[in-house]
């Protein structure tokens, strides 16, 4: 894990493709301990790598002290990645994966081995080909609620042309908008709170 010193510039990267999946159903607690395991996974290949959980949840800035919630939290975010798959599809092909292939959380050492899945790694390797997202850790911890994290995600991709433009039923796709929102719900639960 990273030193202390250099946690507050601690860096998210991903391949924007990330970016396509809707991950409403997490809570904010679970996106944080997600974003952070992906800050310290990429560029490690397909490596096993052991976190211990007290980095973890002082760069998640998770706020509870009980171990049991923590491994709870650790638990239900693996499951929610598992539910949570990728799919490639073209004219032959649809296929389906999920980004760790392996996730052990171990309650006595108090650490979880995490490795990325063969066919998922590029969205955390081979960040230098500019098709990526990048932000600080800390700023997406600062966010509390899921929609806004979910609009910062997007905006981070789109930060250097200024704007994201996207169709209704897709930005509704992405951030996992029940249909019975109306355009009037969208304003006022999600874009006015979003953009505050």
């Amino acid at each position: 894990f990273i030193g202390r010193s250099s946690m507050s510039k601690l860096a998210v990267k991903y391949n924007n493709d990330l970016n396509a999946i809707p991950l409403r159903n997490f809570t904010s607690s679970e996106l944080n301990i997600f974003l952070t395991i992906c800050a310290n996974i990429k560029e490690k290949d397909c490596d096993l790598v052991i976190y211990n959980f007290d980095k973890l949840r002082e760069l998640a800035r998770y706020e509870s002290t009980s171990v049991d919630r923590f491994v709870t939290d650790l638990k239900s975010t693996y499951s929610k990645l598992l539910a949570t798959s990728y799919t490639l599809e073209d004219e032959r092909y649809i296929e389906s994966f999920t980004l760790f292939n392996r996730y052990k959380i171990d309650k006595e050492e108090q650490t979880v081995e995490i490795q990325v899945n063969e066919n998922f790694k590029y969205i955390l390797n081979d960040l230098n080909l500019g098709n990526f997202t990048r932000f600080e850790l800390k700023e997406y911890t600062d966010i509390n609620s899921t929609y806004s994290k979910a609009l910062y995600m997007r905006l981070k991709q789109w930060k250097s042309t200024g704007k994201w433009e996207v169709s209704i039923d897709e930005f509704r796709r992405v951030l996992s908008i029940p249909d019975s929102y109306k355009m009037g719900n969208i304003d006022q639960q999600i874009l006015n709170p979003g953009l505050l």
